[in-house]
């Protein structure tokens, strides 16, 4: 059975380092503010030395860096019950075979996550949301194909480090990571889903709110729907006097936030376009 241990604390001097040496062995790290990226397309990043060198300079609040997994599968035992989380634990163990290194990191125990390598990406497969007899929420899942995982800095609902037991990443060339198919993550997932449903936990029902209507102006002589048509009239130019370095996406202007630097995580919709 796997015991909590302290994990310390993170000193954000280590990081610039700790990010060459996951490049070095053959991870794609990616620069995170807490679990949350601030790359803009980050899931198709492809970093080199040299861009990670620059992230101290342009990121300088993302102190905690996660990895990409896209060949990197990650089984996250997302699992707040411990002895479902080690029932788990030892199903993922059976995957790993003699002479590969288990990679297992601990964020808040006794959840927990373990790094396999596969050779094609595939999309994250997941037991969903379960919830047990005391409303709180289980899951298992599989991150692949546009996914990260955080792998070194402060977590930041213990804020502790991250803390890796065994065999770390930034020490663990990729290549030597046990492999993983898709066939056998579903497999792993269906086992779980097994059990939680053996300990009659039930899947959490997610509530979908009706989208927000917009507000219909009947009137056409109305003062609002006069400034409503011209604003759409209007709001391409708008877009390119207030957001300039945007580019044209569709039917969208896409820019990088709201302080208008080019990127594609805002799109305003040109819906007179």
């Amino acid at each position: 059975m796997l015991n909590a241990a302290a994990a310390g604390s993170w000193n954000p001097k280590w990081t610039p380092a700790a990010r060459q040496a996951l490049l070095k062995n053959g991870y794609e790290p990616t620069p995170l503010v807490g679990k949350r990226p601030v790359l803009d397309q980050w899931q198709n990043s492809r970093p080199t030395a040299q861009d990670i060198a620059a992230w101290e300079r342009t990121h300088p609040n993302a102190t905690n860096t996660g990895i990409l997994t896209r060949l990197v599968p990650a089984v996250d035992d997302d699992v707040l019950d411990q002895e479902v989380a080690d029932i788990i634990h030892g199903w993922i163990k059976e995957l790993i075979p003699r002479g590969h290194p288990e990679l297992l990191r601990i964020g808040r125990f006794p959840k927990r996550a373990i790094l396999f390598r596969c050779d094609k990406p595939f999309s994250k497969i997941s037991t969903g949301k379960w919830i047990d007899e005391k409303g709180i929420e289980h899951q298992l899942e599989i991150l692949c194909d546009g996914q990260q995982l955080a792998v070194y800095g402060t977590h930041p609902d213990t804020n502790e480090a991250y803390l890796w037991p065994g065999a770390r990443p930034g020490r663990t060339p990729r290549t030597s990571l046990p492999p993983l198919t898709p066939e056998a993550a579903q497999s792993l997932v269906n086992r779980a889903k097994a059990l939680f449903q053996e300990r009659g936990w039930r899947p959490k029902r997610e509530r979908k709110e009706p989208p927000l209507r917009p507000r219909s102006f009947d009137r056409s002589d109305s003062e609002t729907h006069k400034i409503a048509l011209a604003l759409a009239d209007r709001i391409e130019s708008l877009c390119r006097d207030l957001l300039p370095k945007g580019t044209i996406k569709g039917k969208d202007w896409a820019v990088g936030s709201v302080n208008g630097e080019a990127g594609q995580s805002l799109k305003v919709w040109l819906s007179n376009s």
